[in-house]
Parts: structure tokens; C-alpha cells; sequence
């Protein structure tokens, strides 16, 4: 089995480097996003503590927002890769109140993907709604 693996995994040479099935690649090479790529990253999400330099993920001018002192790592907002900022949220009367400070102005369409987020992060918590807030 590992040899079967081993022979379908093509060396894919990139800026990161890394395996990919020889069978995906011409799926992956064709895979076209439809618009931004949003998560809400709770604290000390392992995308964000993984790396040696974090200057791929966090501008220098954002660094203290999302690394806080004694260690404490803020929930940031990923929009395609990159910390876009910081979020909270709570839950009031059954509704998850989700608060989000962008470091910049956000496009419409990742405003929406944070309101998607939030709304699967809703459904998870059982709340019967959600509310963004941009502070």
C-alpha cells in the first residue's frame, strides 16, 4: 500500500514545495477560486503559532493585535491566508454577536465570508442566529 502511495505522490516543486497526488494535479491545476478565502481563527489556532516568522501571515504594523503579551495569541480573521484582524464574539438572548476589527477596509464580498463564517459558527454553538459587527 505505501509503495502504491508512494508511486501516485508527484513532487510538486512550488514557492512552499510539497507532495500531491499525481492524480489530483490536473484537478488542483484547474481549481479556481470564486472569491475570498475567509476564516474565523479562534485563539492559539495552529495556522497561526506554526511558523517561524509570521510576517507571511501577519503584517509588522498588526503583529501585537494578534500576538498579545504573555503569550496570549487574539482570534484573528483570515481572508486569503493573511490576517485581515481580530474578531469576538457572544452570545446573547440565543443570537452569537460576532465582532470583527479589520486592520484595513474590507471588500464586500469578505464581509460576506465573514458572515458565513459566523453563521456556521452559530449552527456549531446552537444558536438560532447570527449578527456581524465591524468595530
Amino acid at each position: 500500500m505505501v509503495e502504491g502511495l508512494r508511486q501516485d505522490c508527484a513532487r510538486r516543486r512550488r514557492r512552499a514545495g510539497g507532495l500531491t497526488l499525481a492524480s489530483d494535479v490536473p484537478l488542483l491545476e484547474g481549481a479556481k477560486l470564486t472569491g475570498p478565502n475567509v476564516h474565523l481563527l479562534p485563539f492559539f489556532d495552529s495556522f497561526i503559532l506554526g511558523h517561524r516568522s509570521h510576517r507571511n501571515i501577519v503584517d509588522e504594523s498588526n503583529h501585537t493585535k494578534v500576538y498579545r503579551p504573555q503569550g496570549w495569541v487574539s482570534p484573528v480573521l483570515l481572508v486569503d491566508g493573511r490576517a485581515a484582524g481580530v474578531w469576538s464574539f457572544k452570545e446573547d438572548k440565543g443570537t452569537l454577536e460576532v465582532a470583527v476589527s479589520p486592520f484595513s477596509e474590507l471588500p464586500r464580498a469578505a464581509l460576506q465570508g465573514v458572515r458565513d463564517e459566523a453563521s456556521g459558527l452559530a449552527e456549531l454553538l446552537g444558536c438560532s442566529g447570527s449578527r456581524v459587527r465591524v468595530a
